[in-house]
């Protein structure tokens, strides 16, 4: 063995080919036995009991467990933790083995054999004599940190549970061994508490607990209170209630204090390190954990992860096939593209979103805070920001014109449409204000259907909308008066967003749809704007007015339009 400055040891005895039948190991210390290898736990477990409890079970019943999260999320902590539970259950022990020191797949098995204390002899083929040393025993090992040789630690795992079936084997990876054998245990986020959590509501939840925990450590001064508990819930949230950012960022606490902290989140890949000595490189600050994250994926999964940073909330497949796939005939077509984003989700880089009101919806994809700032500055340094900014608004400007298709036409109905496309509301709100400078008619396109969403939920947003989209419905340039019925429908819609707010904008608007809707021969357009016409009439008073748009209406009406016409009109009959 010789010294690496900088780095470690390194072996650097000559390598011999296996020989058959090799025999097992010999104990390097048969007066104590199997030796566990295991560092003691450093502080509490956090916010993990129901998990480490789940996961115990799993171990019971399954000779093959595999421990996954996305970098960061505590999974070598846990696994420590159950080693140390359960160390005195096996009659032989337990054992720790760290894999994140080996370079080489060859690497792996002289790990474990070390971590054992076992001695190797010359000329043995190392797998097979450790799995006939193992053979006989009971024991739970874990292996930590695989995913950078994953095919070299499954090929471990096979063979440890076929020739030694009293030994239960715990792997920490982020992405799945894919055995046969193996049982899958996800690590989520630590708990967060909700907008409306009380204070002692709010230290039983994983995310803050171990927030408070880490920041008394370094100050014994702190501690949560009503004031300042909705900073922290916040820095919580922020952070994904991933432990090792809520860790590194407890640590700035006595520095920065958490109002500057919770401003300057924007900056987390440089503003959280840790001052441990004793944490591994890839765990002292956050860039270098998703750097460790990142170079294990091949080129086209880099592409994709980074790709996928310009989406600002969780997305639908369709428009996220749109922005990130390449055009035609380009190797990163859609199929390749779901490809990457399979291996994302394993890897954890990637969350899956489920509507929990809607179990039988297709999933949605999303990066949560930390990788999406890491991906960010990779699509930065690709020069690509602009490319993508422009693919994601039109994307978005084409789903939510097709979302607006889908309200007029009634599937689904009005208040199931909301929820449906909600999720989707602040990334157009991202292309919207891309559009307004690159791309006024997919802005005058999209507008009116992002503004049906958020009339209700979210006026301060709507009222943006707007005052930046309004304007562009005065003298029109030459290309958008070429669109009479886009203008039409758009101008419509402002009259019904004006009509309460400032009502003669709003007819002016509703004048102007009905026009155009006349040029582009759309006779459900000119309804909705005599509707708004009506009932600017009726409560202006003006009853010659009102009897004159009225009959219009009633002229206009045909029966065989969707439910969405009459309904929208309806709601405002002065009549």
């Amino acid at each position: 063995i010789f010294t690496v400055p900088g780095r470690g040891y390194r072996f650097a005895a000559a390598i011999g080919r296996p020989q058959a039948g090799a025999a097992p190991l010999p104990r390097a210390e048969p007066e104590t036995g199997f030796t566990t290898h295991l560092p003691a736990l450093a502080g509490p477990l956090i916010g993990r009991d129901e998990a480490l409890a789940a996961l115990g079970d799993c171990v019971d019943a399954s000779p093959l467990v595999t421990l996954l999260g996305a970098a960061g999320m505590g999974k070598t902590r846990l696994a420590q933790a159950l080693l140390h539970w359960r160390r005195a259950q096996y009659r032989q022990g337990v054992c720790f083995v760290a894999l994140a020191p080996c370079t080489e797949p060859a690497a792996v098995v002289s790990a474990v054999v070390e971590a054992l204390g076992l001695a190797q002899p010359a000329g043995a083929d190392p797998l097979q004599a450790l799995v006939q040393t193992l053979g006989g025993l009971e024991m739970l090992i874990a292996l930590d940190n695989a995913e950078h040789l994953i095919d070299a630690v499954a090929a471990i795992a096979a063979a440890i549970v076929a020739g030694a079936p009293g030994v239960r084997l715990l792997v920490t990876s982020q992405i799945p061994l894919k055995l046969a054998a193996e049982r899958r245990f996800r690590l989520a986020p630590l708990a967060l508490a909700g907008d409306d959590t009380g204070l002692d509501a709010a230290l039983g939840c994983g995310a803050v607990a171990l927030f408070v925990d880490r920041a008394q450590a370094l100050d014994r001064r702190f501690e949560l209170t009503a004031a300042n508990l909705p900073t922290v819930r916040l820095l919580c949230q922020r952070l994904d209630g991933c432990p090792l950012a809520i860790e590194l960022a407890a640590a700035r606490v006595p520095l920065l204090g958490l109002d500057r902290l919770l401003a300057s989140l924007d900056q987390r890949l440089r503003l959280l390190r840790s001052a441990d000595r004793e944490a591994p490189l890839r765990q002292q600050t956050l860039h270098a954990a998703m750097s460790w994250s990142h170079g294990l994926l091949d080129p086209t999964e880099q592409i994709v992860f980074r790709r996928l940073s310009v989406f600002v909330g969780n997305a639908a497949l369709a428009p996220l096939l749109q922005a990130v796939a390449d055009p035609a005939p380009a190797p990163l077509d859609a199929y390749a593209v779901l490809d990457a984003l399979g291996t994302l989700v394993e890897r954890s880089l990637v969350m899956l979103v489920h509507d929990a009101d809607e179990p039988d919806e297709a999933p949605r994809y999303r990066l949560l805070g930390t990788p999406q700032a890491y991906a960010h500055e990779q699509l930065a340094a690709a020069g690509e920001i602009e490319a993508l900014q422009r693919r994601h608004a039109q994307a978005l400007s084409r789903h939510w014109v097709a979302a607006g298709a889908d309200l007029i036409a009634g599937t689904p109905g009005g208040e199931a449409w909301k929820r449906r496309v909600d999720p989707d509301v602040d990334d157009g709100l991202v292309a919207l204000r891309w559009a307004l400078d690159h791309d006024p008619l997919a802005a005058l396109a999209m507008a009116p259907y992002l503004s049906r969403c958020m009339h209700a939920r979210r006026s301060d947003s709507c009222l943006q909308l707007w005052e930046a989209v309004d304007p562009l419905l005065d003298n029109p340039a030459p290309d958008l008066a070429a669109q009479p019925l886009l203008l039409a429908r758009a101008a419509a819609e402002a009259a019904r967003y004006w009509i309460y707010k400032r009502q003669a904008h709003a007819t002016v608007r509703a004048h102007q749809a009905r026009a155009w809707a006349i040029q582009a021969g759309d006779a459900p357009t000119q309804y909705l704007a005599l509707a708004e016409l009506a009932w600017a009439s009726g409560a202006r008073g003006d009853k010659a007015a009102l009897a004159e748009d009225v009959a219009a209406l009633q002229a206009l009406k045909d029966p065989a339009w969707p439910p969405f016409f009459e309904a929208s009109a309806c709601a405002y009959e002065p009549w």
